[in-house]
């Protein structure tokens, strides 16, 4: 879908793919294998991206059938994640592309009444989704201890914009020295990033934005060019909007969708370049990338994840066997040692121990409790530290 996305946009097979391959091995996607709560990620990509196929298709062969079918996946979409309610602007400026370049121009009436359909489609969605969980905003004070509230707080989303960047300039390529490592403890100090749960450098995002801004001026008179730019600009920005606004959780694997602005942005400018020989370096990136990337998910993150995080898991369950009777139920579940967020790693095993024990209570401690119950399970986890992606810290 983003293939055909992109090449709508570029009209050139070899632009679309290397557009494709520059979003598909990027490191943000190897995170949405390693959590169950990732498969709403991937849902909500896969129905926004197809709501926009959609569009396209319609666009070319004008039945309305394929129209409302793109806004029903639409839907699909919001319902699995609520930040792709910015897909309908997205295809706004699809839309104004596509007649800058000439293609197949829509009457104003028609496209107008298309777009109001998703339009309608999201006010709607909002509309309920308000109605039925209540306003996610909060006060910066109360919004604190809310992992996922939303906050329009200036320095929390410039934090956000920072770190959002980093991930996206895939901080592996990027030397760390001196000069960095003081412009890192400078992007600390102001923008409080050490609170973040993601892995820096931070610095990348900053050149990357700066090559961004260089690239516009220069090609500025550029008129195909510079309106290209400023569209992948305005792609990236849509799918992280939401994003930013989340106060208190960073997660990679929500640039998905974004990190395809940047895609284009790329192939947009080695277009400019290298206009003769643009197909050899496209075919070239495709290769490097492949390689690359099944490199890093296969040496760096997924042998060793699972390597590693499959001890601690085993040691749970190990644990868990030792305990279970047929004749007892438990009534309490003791978790020592084990954190919150560290209980994610068990939650596959500990789900057969919740089926039979539905109403027993789940109790954290950080050290053994001096006095127990008949039947009460303890699964002791203190020392044992679990293995977490970098992509998700």
């Amino acid at each position: 879908m983003l293939f055909a996305i992109a090449k709508q946009i570029f009209r050139s097979s070899p632009a679309a793919l290397a557009a494709v391959a520059l979003w598909a091995f990027h490191s943000s996607k190897l995170g949405v294998i390693y959590w169950w709560s990732s498969i709403q990620d991937i849902f909500a990509s896969l129905f926004a991206m197809l709501s926009i196929a959609l569009y396209l298709l319609w666009r070319k062969k004008k039945g309305k059938a394929i129209l409302y079918v793109g806004a029903a996946v639409y839907l699909l979409a919001l319902l699995s994640k609520e930040y792709v309610i910015v897909t309908p602007f997205i295809i706004i400026a699809l839309e104004g592309i596509l007649r800058y370049q000439g293609k197949r121009k829509l009457p104003h009436k028609q496209a107008a009444w298309a777009l109001s359909i998703y339009l309608i489609t999201a006010g709607l969605f909002l509309v309920v989704n308000t109605a039925v969980l209540g306003d996610p905003t909060l006060p910066e004070k109360r919004a604190a201890n809310q992992t996922y509230a939303l906050t329009l707080n200036p320095q929390s989303i410039a934090r956000n914009t920072v770190i959002y960047l980093a991930a996206s300039a895939e901080h592996r390529l990027w030397p760390i020295g001196i000069a960095t490592r003081s412009l890192e403890q400078k992007l600390d100090k102001t923008l409080q990033l050490w609170q973040a749960k993601t892995a820096g450098p931070y610095y990348p995002g900053i050149i990357v934005f700066g090559i961004f801004l260089a690239s516009l001026a220069i090609f500025w008179r550029n008129k195909r060019l510079r309106a290209l730019l400023l569209f992948s600009a305005f792609w990236w920005t849509a799918y992280m909007g939401p994003i930013l606004l989340l106060a208190n959780d960073w997660k990679p694997r929500w640039l998905t969708l974004a990190i395809f602005g940047l895609a284009i942005a790329i192939v947009t400018i080695l277009k400019t370049i290298f206009p003769k020989i643009q197909h050899y370096i496209f075919y070239a990136i495709c290769a490097v990338l492949a390689v690359y990337g099944y490199q890093m998910a296969r040496d760096n993150n997924l042998t060793r994840f699972y390597k590693e995080q499959s001890a601690y898991t085993q040691e749970a369950y190990r644990q868990l066997k030792e305990q279970e009777t047929p004749n007892i139920l438990a009534k309490n579940i003791i978790l020592v040692g084990i954190t919150e967020e560290q209980e994610t790693s068990l939650n596959a095993y500990l789900f057969r121990l919740y089926a039979k024990n539905p109403h027993a209570d789940i109790i954290y401690k950080d050290d053994l409790p001096k006095q127990t119950q008949e039947g009460d399970i303890i699964i002791n986890m203190a020392g044992i530290q679990p293995y977490y992606p970098e992509s998700e810290k």
